[in-house]
């Protein structure tokens, strides 16, 4: 496997490592990379930005679509490039037309921090936005519900996870998507 040096290519989004599993077992592979990241991560959701971060984005997104001509969106995504709002976050990463989750998830997946810092401006709205919907979902702090995550897996990703012993420690790489409904958890995983 190879990973393209992003500041060398015209295609960031193309730096992740194709078969990057789903999930990392830290138990077996060891948690310092992991922390690392989690730092960046924290500093990327937690710091605001300037409107060049905002840029960046729009750069990165177009970039991706361009390189990717079969794929729809570039005309949808113009006008989301102009009119981007903060509170559109969520919006923009549950609608599949975009492919920001797609993209996004990508650039986690792999641990791309070049990626990860072009969408800094995303990545700080989404999050800023996750937690504010947690703190409204979650009162009382002790309610208790099921949520559901509509995902196809490979039968790579699924032998791994099973053959992950007991008790191990994992940690998913990227963003999961979940529903109080079963049905549009259903209706993700075939998209």
């Amino acid at each position: 496997m190879t990973q393209t040096n992003v500041s060398q290519s015209s295609a960031p989004f193309l730096s992740y490592i194709e078969r990057e599993p789903s999930f990392r077992n830290l138990t077996k592979d060891g948690g310092a990379a992991f922390l690392w990241y989690q730092l960046i991560a924290q500093h990327l959701c937690s710091t605001s930005y300037e409107t060049d971060a905002i840029n960046d984005m729009k750069a990165a997104l177009i970039t991706f679509y361009h390189d990717h001509p079969n794929d729809k969106g570039l005309s949808i995504l113009g006008s989301v490039a102009e009119e981007y709002h903060a509170d559109a976050a969520i919006v923009l990463y549950t609608d599949v037309q975009y492919k920001i989750s797609m993209i996004l998830n990508r650039a986690l997946k792999s641990g791309d921090v070049d990626a990860l810092y072009d969408l800094r401006a995303y990545v700080h709205d989404l999050s800023v936005q996750l937690c504010y919907n947690e703190d409204v979902q979650l009162q009382p702090h002790d309610a208790v519900f099921r949520l559901y995550h509509g995902r196809d897996m490979s039968k790579i990703d699924l032998e791994r996870l099973m053959t992950t012993p007991k008790g191990s420690l994992i940690c998913v790489n990227g963003y999961l998507s979940t529903s109080k409904s079963e049905d549009v958890a259903k209706r993700y995983a075939h998209e």
